[in-house]
C-alpha cells in the first residue's frame, strides 16, 4: 500500500489531473508487467474525482435532451417553429451572460474555483423558470393577435399586461435564491449568486426588452409553422 499526499487542496483541478496521471502511469506499468499486478487508487479525493467525471461526462446528453424536449413541447403549444427556437436562444444567452458575470466576480476578483455542479444546475433551473416567463408573455401576445390586433399592438398590449407580474415574480424568486449568498458556505454563495443574477436578467432585460424587440422585428414569422392549415 502506497500513501500519497497532495500539495494544496486534494480537491483542486490540478490535483485531479494528478490522479489521472498516477492512474495512467500505473496502468502502463501493469501492462508491461508479467506478474498480473492490478493497481487501484482509493481515498475520498479519487472517489470524488471519479464521481465528478461520471456526472460531467453526461452534461452534453442532458443539454441535448432538455433543449430538444423544450423545443418540441413549445412547438406544439405555440404552433410555431421560430418562437421556440428564439426562446431557447434567449435563455441560453441569459445562461452565458450569467456565467460571464460569475467568472468576473468569483474567479477574476475573488480568485475562487468554480463549483463543478454549477453550470448544469444553472442551465436546468433557468430553463424551467425562463420558459414559464416567456410562455406567459408570448401566449398573451398570441391571444391578442388571434383577436385581430396587429403584431406591434399585440406585443405592446401583452408587455403592459404581463410586465409587472413577470418582474414581481422574478423579484420573489431572485430574493429567495439570493438569500443563499449570506451563507458561510462558498458553494451556497455561488449558487445563490448565479440564480439571483440569472433570474433578474431573464425577468427584466430579456423578457421585457430583448424578446419583445425580436418579436416586433419578426412580426408574422413569430407564428410561422410549415404545413399548418
Amino acid at each position: 500500500v502506497l500513501y500519497t499526499s497532495f500539495r494544496g487542496s486534494p480537491y483542486s483541478i490540478e490535483n485531479s489531473e494528478v490522479i489521472d496521471h498516477i492512474r495512467s502511469t500505473l496502468s502502463s506499468y501493469a501492462r508491461t508487467s508479467s506478474d498480473g499486478v492490478t493497481f487501484m487508487i482509493g481515498g475520498s479525493p479519487a472517489g470524488l474525482h471519479d464521481y465528478q467525471s461520471l456526472i460531467t461526462s453526461k452534461y452534453d446528453t442532458v443539454y441535448a435532451l432538455v433543449l430538444v424536449g423544450v423545443f418540441l413541447v413549445l412547438m406544439v403549444l405555440l404552433r410555431s417553429l421560430f418562437t421556440p427556437f428564439r426562446l431557447i436562444m434567449t435563455l441560453l444567452a441569459s445562461v452565458v451572460w450569467t456565467i460571464g458575470a460569475y467568472v468576473v466576480v468569483y474567479q477574476i476578483w475573488g480568485g475562487m474555483s468554480t463549483e463543478w455542479l454549477l453550470p448544469i444546475f444553472l442551465f436546468c433551473a433557468l430553463m424551467g423558470l425562463g420558459v414559464d416567463y416567456d410562455i406567459f408573455l408570448v401566449s398573451r401576445v398570441r391571444e391578442e393577435v388571434m383577436k385581430g390586433l396587429p403584431d406591434e399592438e399585440a406585443i405592446e398590449t401583452a408587455v403592459k399586461a404581463t410586465g409587472t407580474i413577470i418582474t414581481l415574480c422574478g423579484a420573489v424568486m431572485a430574493s429567495a435564491f439570493g438569500s443563499m449568498m449570506i451563507s458561510s458556505s462558498l458553494e451556497l454563495k455561488e449558487f445563490g449568486f448565479v440564480l439571483c443574477f440569472a433570474i433578474i436578467l431573464d425577468a427584466t432585460v430579456m423578457r421585457l426588452v430583448v424578446v419583445p424587440a425580436i418579436m416586433v422585428l419578426m412580426k408574422k414569422y413569430n407564428w410561422w409553422m410549415p404545413f399548418a392549415g
